[in-house]
């Protein structure tokens, strides 16, 4: 069959005019497809925009609606009265506080002996103050003794120690055996529990009719006569055996030599061996019964 060039040329000129539209179609739907991209992207865009102008409207109101409250509690009304000032060209607002009346103080006194009384009276008080009653409390307390039961004590003499320097802390009670809190005040070269178990055993030979003294340098901590033996103790927190084993030496070798009874006390338990090499020694465990033993 022969082909006529004509309609050959029609036909590939059909072919090609389809191929020709059909990549024209594939170029538009991939523009329509790009631009739909794009208004996607757009529209995000305006969504986060719109939901930060919304939360900034939020915040807005929130912190104004704050300020309007705190504006009608701090800001004056009208109703008050405006006043110029004669110094200055501005408007100052004045405001009315309530007058409270000032409370009555009751004033505490506290003097050593009634001849520091004259004193306490000069002493002022605010001038807008309203005295309404002086209390004059005297203390009778001696500041030099360093111990005493917080128990037996009352407030203003608590205020008038610890104003001298002493310390509240808690310690066994040598005749309970039971904690209870003592106001110490320590000499120069000793501590808390060292001094605490001096004036213990002090106070409970004293409270035994025994006279006792005293010292804090070379010789021991307390000496004392029982029925003519002449005694000593010197208490030990058990610091110095290790670091100053021949201050321990010298002392045991001094009692030796100046008393017939001496004997040590320790208060850490670990360290009553190493002090029983040197001389007698007893354990602050067993001190009041010891003492007991000691007095009869």
């Amino acid at each position: 069959m022969e082909i006529d060039v004509f309609t050959l040329t029609i036909v590939v000129g059909g072919i090609m005019l389809a191929i020709s539209q059909a990549l024209a179609i594939n170029s538009y739907v991939k523009a329509i497809y790009e631009y739909g991209r794009a208004i996607k992207e757009a529209t995000f865009a305006l969504v986060i925009v719109l939901t930060i102008i919304a939360s900034g409207s939020f915040i807005y109101l929130l912190v104004r609606n704050a300020y309007d409250e705190v504006r009608e509690i701090y800001v004056t009304s009208p109703e008050i009265e405006e006043e110029d000032t004669t110094e200055e060209d501005s408007e100052s607002i004045e405001i009315e506080e309530p007058k409270e009346e000032l409370p009555q103080i009751e004033e505490e006194c506290i003097t050593e002996s009634p001849e520091n009384e004259e004193e306490c009276k000069t002493n002022e008080m605010p001038k807008k103050a309203k005295i309404a009653k002086r209390k004059n409390i005297t203390i009778t307390l001696d500041a030099d003794k360093r111990f005493f039961r917080h128990k037996e004590l009352k407030l203003e003499e608590i205020k008038y120690l610890l104003a001298k320097g002493y310390r509240i802390s808690e310690h066994k009670s040598l005749s309970s055996n039971k904690k209870e809190k003592y106001l110490l005040k320590p000499r120069f070269n000793e501590s808390e529990n060292h001094c605490f178990v001096v004036y213990a055993i002090a106070e409970f030979l004293e409270s035994n009719c025994i006279e006792v003294s005293l010292f804090a340098t070379v010789k021991p901590d307390l000496t004392f006569e029982i029925n003519g033996v002449r005694c000593a103790i010197e208490v030990e927190t058990g610091n110095k055996i290790n670091k100053d084993r021949k201050c321990i030496l010298n002392k045991a070798e001094y009692m030796k030599n100046n008393f017939d009874c001496w004997f040590f006390v320790v208060i850490n338990r670990n360290c009553v061996k190493k002090y029983r090499k040197i001389g007698k020694t007893v354990d602050i465990r067993y001190l009041p019964n010891f003492l007991k033993k000691l007095v009869k």
